[in-house]
């Protein structure tokens, strides 16, 4: 039984990158013999668990604990992040997933997969009776501007794009949007679902970042 429960599975071949993948979600016996654990079988999760808790070096991840923590702190988390960063670093295993950063998250499936690490998380706690965090990796280090600097929407069944112009091919920490460039590719972005149910919600997280955003440089 795979611990991940309630997913509807597309079998279709062409929804894969390629066979390899393909075989690891549909006929792992086929490769288990390059794998230590099988990953539908739940005990496999013990045996890795024990495995990370027996074998991790507790200086590296004291030293990654206070990395993610001013990292953290610096990009003003909430306190449940905090909290989550101190119990990694007294010893809870972790679940990590990852993306590079894209204009207002990127395509929705990039919000399925925090919503999947998060959840796994979870019933990875209570299956291994152990606190079990997530992480999630903002692979900042990419530089295929291409892949990042537009965004779709979809207004009255047309299909609208916002662009992010005159980008430098570079490392994607490395890249500087101008605070006022950035508001009005969001109000761009707000005229476009203008009169959706969701448009007010929207609005008022922005206002909150920009908020936040213009507090922080006053202080520095």
């Amino acid at each position: 039984m795979s611990i991940l429960r309630e997913i509807k599975i597309i079998k279709n071949k062409n929804f894969y990158y390629n066979n390899l993948y393909y075989d690891y979600i549909f006929n792992f016996s086929k490769l288990k013999d390059h794998f230590f654990y099988d990953y539908n079988n739940l005990s496999g999760f013990f045996k890795h668990a024990e495995y990370i808790c027996s074998n991790y070096s507790n200086k590296i991840r004291l030293e990654i604990a206070d990395a993610l923590i001013d990292y953290n702190k610096y990009c003003k988390c909430s306190n449940e992040t905090l909290k989550n960063l101190e119990d990694f670093k007294n010893g809870c295993l972790v679940v990590t997933g990852g993306q590079q950063p894209s204009i207002f998250t990127g395509p929705v499936f990039i919000i399925y997969k925090i919503i999947s690490t998060i959840k796994l998380s979870y019933e990875l706690s209570e299956l291994l009776k152990i606190k079990v965090i997530p992480v999630f990796w903002n692979a900042s280090d990419d530089s295929n501007i291409l892949s990042i600097n537009k965004a779709y929407f979809i207004e009255k069944n047309e299909l609208k794009k916002i662009e992010f112009k005159g980008i430098d091919e570079k490392r994607f920490s490395d890249i500087f949007l101008e605070y006022s460039y950035l508001i009005s590719k969001i109000e761009e972005m707000l005229s476009i679902l203008d009169g959706s149910r969701y448009t007010e919600e929207i609005k008022n997280f922005f206002n909150e970042l920009s908020n936040n955003f213009k507090k922080n440089n006053l202080k520095n």
